[in-house]
């Protein structure tokens, strides 16, 4: 099976997506990891193929301003401004996405990429497997991420 896995954001958003696709090279599947171009020596030292997107997630986090702004624990204008950068490359981005499931029989899709995934895996009539590779829901220990990067204590739900 030829299977396309979909590792989107920084190093410790993929990583858990080349466990995974590591995990189906080693029961026989032709796999193909979409990722940023920051972690293309990553995925070869690990044997696995690479589509890379079309930016390097290091040099982004690693901008002034955006640092500015997480280092605050503004994590609303954060996202806004990465809105932006990803929307810059957003044409790029969908291209690499369609490029990367072509002839897949499955894509791997992370939460940051449901959207791209589900609309190719419709277009395409390929079966798609969403996964959560990380915690997304607040929880009792950690506060949503997309709410902010401070422990709330108990009111982290």
């Amino acid at each position: 099976m030829k299977v396309s896995v979909i590792g989107y954001g920084t190093r410790g958003d993929v990583q858990p997506a080349m466990v995974l696709a590591d995990a189906l090279r080693n029961r026989g599947h032709a796999v193909r990891v979409l990722a940023g171009t920051d972690l293309a020596r990553m995925l070869a030292r690990a044997g696995l193929a690479h589509q890379p997107f079309p930016f390097d997630w290091k040099a982004v986090f690693n901008d002034p301003e955006g640092r500015a702004m997480l280092a605050r624990g503004d994590t609303a204008t954060f996202l806004k401004w990465l809105n932006r950068v990803q929307a810059a490359c957003a044409s790029a981005l969908n291209r690499t996405i369609v490029d990367g499931c072509a002839g897949a029989d499955l894509i791997v899709a992370d939460t940051l990429m449901l959207n791209h995934a589900l609309a190719v895996a419709t277009a395409k009539d390929i079966p798609m497997l969403p996964v959560s590779m990380y915690s997304l829901p607040p929880s009792s220990v950690y506060p949503s991420p997309f709410i902010t990067t401070k422990n709330l204590g108990p009111l982290n739900r």
